[in-house]
């Protein structure tokens, strides 16, 4: 089943072009994302992760794709695929972030939580008006400065994805144990 959400996401992420924001069509309906989100966090200091791509649209609709893995397995604990909305006060409290965060300029940068797993990242794709894009990292493995409060402080845009993704009210869903 890792296999089978990946594919769907890697379908998706593969008709990116690399300017202008992509029509993504799932569901019946097509889409231009305002930010492509990939990531792996550990909450047990690298046991398991969660390792997670999401696309989060403009008018709140939210596709994401979750899957768990142990330290040292290759096989992966379970699978979700799901897609829901979001409310206009969860997208605008992201709207907000992506513009303190200046997300259009924003570079690679070093993030480092308290609790440092083995793996810890965040990878964004953000899709600004016309042709603007920025793809950037936040990272235990840059090299550089560290990520500004905007990114990982509280409130900042990592706060904002999570609530985004904590708010969604789910409306499809796959999940395989």
């Amino acid at each position: 089943m890792k296999k089978r959400a990946l594919a769907i996401l890697l379908l998706l992420a593969s008709s990116l072009p690399a300017s202008a924001a992509p029509a993504v069509s799932f569901f019946g309906r097509t889409l231009s994302p305002l930010l492509y989100v990939t990531s792996a966090e550990s909450g047990d200091g690298g046991a398991t992760f969660t390792k997670r791509q999401v696309y989060i649209f403009r008018d709140g609709t939210v596709l994401v794709a979750d899957y768990g893995e142990g330290y040292q397995s290759e096989l992966a604990r379970g699978a979700s695929i799901r897609s829901g909305t979001v409310s206009r006060a969860r997208m605008t409290e992201l709207t907000a972030a992506l513009t303190k965060a200046k997300v259009g300029y924003q570079e690679d940068c070093l993030v480092d939580p308290p609790d440092a797993p083995l793996e810890w990242f965040f990878e964004f794709r953000w899709f600004g008006a016309g042709s603007r894009t920025n793809r950037f990292k936040a990272s235990q493995d840059v090299q550089g400065s560290r990520c500004p409060d905007e990114i990982e402080g509280l409130g900042g845009l990592i706060d904002a994805v999570h609530h985004v993704l904590g708010s969604v009210q789910t409306t499809t869903s796959l999940h395989t144990p």
